[in-house]
């Protein structure tokens, strides 16, 4: 079961079996941990991890931080660890919801930790400027990335190669947001003195994505593979296309260079695509996500250059 089909409910009581502990009585708060809470929830947790525990305003219930996919949600659990609790606590007499109002402040917490990293790299100027563009909320998923093994092969270069900045965008060629990116990226071109590198990301549930990517990655020049992708992306509502460009096109080393790709993407923590890194240095990047309207690129850009 992934937990963010199961956090959709309303309010849901699920059993956790597996559970050594008693069901007929409480643990003493002082041994409720993190470790104890993990092992409970483990059946329930997917990729999520819990981050916190400690009371909740209701006796005998736990407030659990769960962190998926970089966000953080409160959830809960009773104090015999048998059963997990999503949805609101209502406080009635003040007509209004603890659990909104702990989600607002985590999220507030988590852009002032996110802030303060950006500020040591980038300095509090261009933070400042960089919020102004895309919002506090936006900001917040912004991060710092370690560049290792970049894609020496089989990558996608757009505009100046010798550019003073660098955005590597990892695409996936039958994302509709990709396409939608992969249309700002060319308004960009026309008046940005940069250099785009596209990495190939074929997502598991595009039926043609990996065949695309491998015939991307096949082309034997950097000219024939821009040529390519901007087809695919033309003919991404075209299946029956898609298909015959991802059997043409396909040779033997594809594969394996879309696997280096792939690690490379793994190595940055991409949770979708679009993804862009603006290069900052020779091994720091700055990570963003989503298909940016021209406009807001170019504002991004002119802070970073």
């Amino acid at each position: 079961m992934k937990l963010k089909k199961f956090l959709a409910g309303a309010i849901v009581f699920s059993t956790i079996t597996g559970i050594s502990y008693s069901q007929e009585s409480c643990l003493e708060e002082n041994s409720i941990s993190i470790d104890k809470v993990e092992k409970a929830l483990k059946p329930l947790l997917g990729n999520a991890k819990p981050v916190s525990v400690k009371a909740s305003p209701i006796d005998e219930l736990y407030e659990v931080i769960l962190e998926v996919n970089g966000r953080k949600v409160p959830v809960y659990v009773d104090c015999s660890l048998n059963y997990l609790i999503t949805g609101e606590i209502i406080d009635v007499k003040n007509r209004k919801s603890i659990t909104r109002e702990r989600v607002a402040q985590l999220k507030k917490e988590e852009a002032k930790k996110i802030s303060n990293e950006l500020k040591k790299v980038l300095g509090a100027k261009k933070v400042e400027k960089l919020k102004n563009i895309v919002g506090e909320s936006s900001l917040a998923s912004f991060s710092i990335v370690d560049l290792k093994n970049i894609p020496s092969k089989g990558t996608v270069t757009y505009g100046n190669k010798n550019a003073d900045l660098t955005i590597i965008v990892i695409t996936d060629p039958q994302c509709p947001f990709c396409k939608r990116l992969h249309g700002s990226m060319k308004e960009v071109l026309k008046d940005k003195n940069v250099k785009f590198q596209l990495v190939m990301y074929p997502l598991p549930f595009h039926q043609y994505a990996q065949g695309l990517s491998e015939a991307v990655v096949c082309q034997n020049s950097n000219e024939k593979a821009k040529k390519l992708l901007d087809e695919i992306f033309e003919s991404q509502g075209n299946k029956e296309k898609l298909k015959e460009i991802s059997k043409k096109y396909k040779c033997s080393e594809g594969k394996d260079i879309v696997e280096i790709h792939k690690e490379f993407a793994k190595s940055v923590k991409v949770g979708g695509t679009p993804t862009l890194i603006f290069v900052i240095s020779n091994n720091k990047g700055l990570k963003i996500s989503g298909a940016y309207p021209p406009e807001k690129l170019k504002q991004i850009i002119d802070v970073l250059k």
